[in-house]
């Protein structure tokens, strides 16, 4: 198993299509899980936490720092490319996830497009 420092525990929310979850399920040092259908997203925040996971959504809910901060959270990565083709989600995140560790993610929230990606702390 890769160090923790380098394996990424990630949670899809619902909104991620399927195929982007197997593609990154065939990278090594990722661990993928999906959303159950139908979780809200005040469930989901807490399954994040719960499970130490970090969240790739399209959710702009997630944004809300004062409803869902990251920093009680392994981080959240909120996906804006527009049109969202499979492609280019997983290769945006794979791109990402090459240049930071997951320690570096936990209680931030980074927001990702096609080309570059904004990482933020979330205030206490």
């Amino acid at each position: 198993m890769p160090d923790s420092t380098h394996f990424w525990k990630l949670l899809t929310d619902e909104n991620i299509s399927f195929d982007v979850v197997k593609l990154l399920r065939k990278l090594s040092g990722f661990s993928v899980e999906t959303c159950p259908k139908g979780l809200k997203n005040g469930e989901l925040y807490r399954k994040i936490i719960d499970d130490k996971r970090i969240l790739l959504t399209h959710d702009k809910d997630f944004l809300e720092s004062g409803r869902y901060p990251a920093s009680k959270t392994s981080g959240i990565i909120f996906i804006t490319i527009h049109p969202p083709t499979d492609k280019d989600v997983a290769t945006a995140v794979k791109n990402m996830l090459g240049m930071v560790t997951p320690d570096f993610m936990i209680g931030k929230l980074a927001i990702l497009t096609k080309s570059e990606f904004n990482i933020q702390s979330s205030p206490i």
